[in-house]
């Protein structure tokens, strides 16, 4: 019983490393058969609708400020989710430009920039900065009429929560008058 124990072990551990060598060789395939070398590292940098550090702004600066700690930036997760490639792949600088334009293309991100450079190792080290734009809308509608009325009030969310989805609030509260005769 025994033997047969120690027999089942043995096999177990040579097949993982029979497995663990098949995916060394497979890794080194893959770093072979990539010109431009294999995606080792992801770096996402998000920057904020508005520069603090920005001299233009002046004296209205707080107005800024107040509105960047209220802004939700876009996530890393909805980032990473929309660039065309992910850790573990070959680098191609044609995903790189269209992961930009993919990016750029949403409303509520003014700039995407993906950049790559050698890891040191045979790889790339690859930076996917973005820079948000003030994705939220305020529409009020006010009529006058024996006095002032807010008939309507719209609040648009281009980014909600940061994950890329539009939200939209909606409040009419029209007074009607009929006349007889």
């Amino acid at each position: 019983m025994v033997l047969i124990v120690a027999l089942v072990v043995f096999c177990g551990l040579r097949t993982q490393a029979v497995y663990a060598q098949a995916d060394t060789v497979q890794v080194d395939l893959v770093r072979q058969s990539c010109d431009a070398g294999v995606i080792t590292d992801i770096e996402v940098i998000r920057g904020s609708v508005f520069d603090p550090d920005s001299t233009d702004i002046g004296a209205v600066a707080w107005v800024y400020r107040l509105m960047d700690v209220v802004h939700i930036r876009t996530q890393e997760s909805f980032i990473r989710r929309e660039v065309l490639f992910e850790e573990g792949d070959c680098y191609d600088a044609f995903l790189a430009q269209e992961s930009e334009r993919l990016l750029e293309s949403y409303g509520f991100l003014t700039e995407a920039r993906v950049t790559s450079k050698p890891d040191g190792a045979g790889g790339r080290h690859v930076t996917v900065s973005t820079l948000d734009e003030w994705s939220t809308q305020v529409d009020l509608g006010v009529t006058y009429d024996e006095g002032l009325n807010l008939e309507k009030i719209q609040v648009t969310e281009e980014n909600f929560l940061g994950q890329g989805v539009f939200a939209e609030f909606t409040n009419r509260n029209r007074l009607e008058t009929r006349t007889r005769a």
